[in-house]
């Protein structure tokens, strides 16, 4: 279990696996396809990407990756946030690319989402954060 503050509010408690604080029906997933080398940096596979990864999408190719506020090929402008675990590896092993749900809108816990940073969340503009409530 977690806790996480809504606003002013009391801390509530939620499981660690919930990236979202409500769900009023306010989410808005579409299909996208992940391109076979984004990585989530921070795990072990990196080519698991975790639930909650915020994604950019890749100018030239149309395909998603991880947010990287730096990048210069589109990916430097937060669109998604992944919705469930990835595995981009295919059964023999070679990473490919992988349909997947992103979500451009909803109420999300800002510690849950894994490479948000204030440029994303300007960038999510169909998104609220529990800690700007």
């Amino acid at each position: 279990m977690m806790s996480y503050r809504v606003g002013l509010g009391v801390a509530v408690a939620g499981d660690a696996s919930e990236i979202r604080f409500t769900d009023f029906g306010r989410e808005c997933t579409v299909g996208i396809v992940l391109d076979s080398t984004a990585v989530d940096a921070e795990n072990e596979p990196t080519t698991t990407l975790r639930k909650g990864l915020v994604l950019g999408k890749v100018t030239e190719s149309g395909k998603y990756k991880q947010y990287d506020a730096l990048a210069e090929d589109g990916t430097e402008t937060a669109r998604l946030i992944l919705e469930d675990e990835v595995d981009l590896l295919d059964e023999s092993g070679t990473a490919a690319d992988t349909e997947a749900l992103g979500t451009f809108r909803g109420d999300f816990i800002a510690e849950t989402l894994i490479g948000l940073d204030s440029a994303a969340k300007t960038a999510l503009k169909g998104c609220s954060f529990d800690e700007d409530v």
